[in-house]
């Protein structure tokens, strides 16, 4: 407890003085096992306890009110981040970033994020940026919901629904929905290869995916019978520490250009 009050304390002044930095986890192709995106997974390079995983101080700067400035420095970085690459001739990826509870209810968050795009040239940008939001966020008003959806896209951000099965998961709200992408959650991963009812969730899933043609990404693969599972199934994607754990952007650049093997 004493350790969380330190902490939420310092989050202001971190925010202020640049301390977080970005860690980059892969996501593949399944049937070619190409690295087409990135996850931006955020990290506190705190300068007397070192590296804070966001599980430490992500609740904190959510009930302190800090989570919205936290978000958007965030969202700035990985564009950033999208343009320096492809200044660099990368191309084809795309960056994905967690959009909290808190920024969507701000009545001005989709003008914002499609300014910060529009101010930094992300229209030229060969690497694209996309938006995870869990379904949750968005059916408490689905006609704001779509509404904010339709601007972001139209500005060059693509939309993933995040943590898909673990919500609502209608189609009385789905459809109407013009997301791009829906990222299975990792619980339904975690005994697929094991558990018949875990399989049949996510054949369910994915045909309702395929019928609204939309992509899926699997998260939470971590051994290779998943991996195999799951390409058989049809998965578009997938995620998870079977192809790699987040890394800082330098080595994944590397891991990329190693690879010799583009998006495809």
């Amino acid at each position: 407890m004493h350790e969380n009050r330190v902490l939420a304390k310092q989050l202001e002044d971190a925010i202020r003085s640049n301390q977080f930095v970005l860690h980059y986890q892969p996501i593949v192709r399944m049937k070619t096992g190409s690295i087409c995106g990135m996850e931006a997974l955020l990290r506190w390079e705190h300068p007397e306890m070192g590296l804070i995983m966001p599980d430490r101080f992500i609740p904190q700067a959510e009930s302190n009110g800090q989570i919205a400035a936290l978000g958007e420095w965030v969202l700035h970085r990985v564009a950033q981040q999208a343009l320096e690459w492809s200044h660099k001739g990368l191309s084809g990826l795309s960056i994905s970033v967690n959009v909290s509870a808190e920024q969507l209810s701000e009545a001005d968050y989709a003008d914002r994020a499609c300014t910060l795009m529009e101010s930094l040239g992300m229209q030229n940008s060969s690497v694209s940026v996309a938006l995870e939001i869990t379904e949750s966020q968005l059916i408490f008003d689905i006609d704001r919901s779509v509404a904010m959806v339709e601007r972001l896209r139209a500005s060059g951000l693509s939309v993933i629904l995040d943590d898909f099965g673990t919500g609502y998961s209608s189609l009385s709200y789905l459809h109407r929905l013009p997301v791009d992408v829906i990222k299975i959650d990792k619980s339904f991963i975690e005994k697929i290869d094991t558990d018949h009812r875990a399989e049949e969730v996510v054949k369910a899933i994915l045909a309702l995916a395929g019928s609204l043609e939309l992509e899926t990404i699997v998260e939470g693969i971590e051994r290779v019978e998943q991996h195999h599972k799951m390409k058989r199934m049809g998965c578009t994607y997938g995620q998870g520490f079977h192809y790699g754990h987040a890394q800082p952007a330098h080595e994944m650049e590397r891991i990329w250009r190693s690879s010799g093997n583009p998006c495809q």
